[in-house]
């Protein structure tokens, strides 16, 4: 005698077959739950980026070959997402896009959002190849983000509409400009943003530079009348979501141990309101190639999300130059970790030139 006619036997009242169907109908929703969401084979959970291969079609294999590149028959990318991820719901995607410089490829980069991606509910998704180009051009970077679109679509056709935002920082800040507006005017994707960090290049219109600058200056009356300057917002004040560089910023600086003082504006305070005026009546790299022909030595961190601040200033400059990246360091790291801190290169570079 099975389970469910026992059940019946001791007295319960309700029919051994409604009991039996409920019994079936529980163990087929179990089964689907316990069943995760798939993308191209691999199994789509929160937690750790995921990475994905994928065929490409025979168009993107043109797209990218364009300038004298290898066909791409595989592609790849990296993907993840947010707590409670379901496919069966609309879920923002965050397309995230590096710079060329040093051969950094986009997957490279989708760590850095990770955090605050999870945080905010989003699917992070960074494309490559399997294969290396000739030119990491814009027409290669189009072709494998397309084809790792259509692979997500493919498993996921409901993701055609979902709404996605394109992210970059420097170089790759601008290449998302391009490859956004590219789609944009394909209606290939719902763009609902940009987020773009360190151009380089002064891309504010001249209305835009004067707008912020009329801001700035009826701040600057407002604190004239009041005699104390606006604060900015407080600095290091962590709320959960933030990228990693913050982290690392607020372990420093908040660390009695480090770099903490009282009295000190990052540790327990902010910059005033105004204080973008500085930077933009100051250009501070226009002048950078007069130093020549004395010599630069550039040192920054290998992981530091300001890396491209050395990298901008290193093409800047005129030689004799040299860029020296430190080996897993972050941007606070070089400030007190005397056993990373390249002393012998210090020494090499004084002693040569301080002659």
């Amino acid at each position: 005698m099975g389970p469910i006619a026992r059940i019946a036997r001791i007295g319960f009242s309700v029919p051994v077959a409604i009991v039996a169907r409920s019994a079936v109908l529980l163990l087929v929703i179990a089964t689907a739950s316990a069943r995760a969401a798939t993308i191209a084979g691999k199994e789509a959970k929160p937690g750790p980026l995921v990475e994905i291969q994928f065929p490409v079609s025979n168009y993107f294999q043109n797209v990218a070959a364009e300038g004298g590149n290898p066909r791409p028959q595989t592609g790849r990318a990296v993907l993840s997402f947010p707590p409670g991820f379901d496919p069966s719901r609309r879920w923002p995607i965050m397309i995230v896009t590096s710079t060329t410089d040093y051969h950094r490829t986009s997957p490279m980069d989708a760590e850095w959002y990770h955090p605050p991606a999870d945080a905010e509910g989003w699917v992070i998704l960074a494309s490559d190849a399997t294969i290396k180009p000739n030119h990491d051009s814009t027409p290669w970077r189009l072709a494998m983000l397309g084809a790792a679109l259509d692979a997500m679509r493919r498993d996921w056709p409901q993701s055609r509409n979902w709404p996605v935002a394109f992210v970059g920082m420097s170089g790759g800040a601008k290449r998302s400009c391009l490859l956004g507006a590219m789609l944009a005017k394909g209606r290939v994707v719902n763009i609902c943003g940009f987020f773009l960090s360190g151009i380089n290049d002064d891309k504010m219109t001249k209305e835009e530079r004067t707008k912020v600058l009329e801001q700035l200056s009826q701040q600057r009356w407002k604190d004239a009348e009041k005699a104390a300057p606006e604060p900015g917002p407080r600095l290091n004040e962590l709320k959960g979501g933030e990228p990693q560089f913050m982290l690392e910023y607020a372990e420093y600086y908040k660390n009695p141990k480090r770099g903490f003082h009282p009295r000190a504006i990052n540790s327990n305070g902010s910059w005033t309101a105004t204080n973008p005026l500085s930077f933009m009546n100051f250009p501070l790299l226009t002048y950078i190639a007069e130093i020549s022909p004395r010599p630069v030595l550039l040192i920054h961190g290998e992981k530091a999300h300001s890396r491209y601040f050395s990298e901008t200033a290193y093409k800047a400059a005129a030689e004799p130059k040299e860029l020296v990246l430190v080996p897993g360091a972050n941007h606070v790291d070089l400030y007190d970790q005397v056993n990373i801190i390249p002393f012998d290169k210090l020494t090499e570079f004084f002693t040569k030139n301080l002659k």
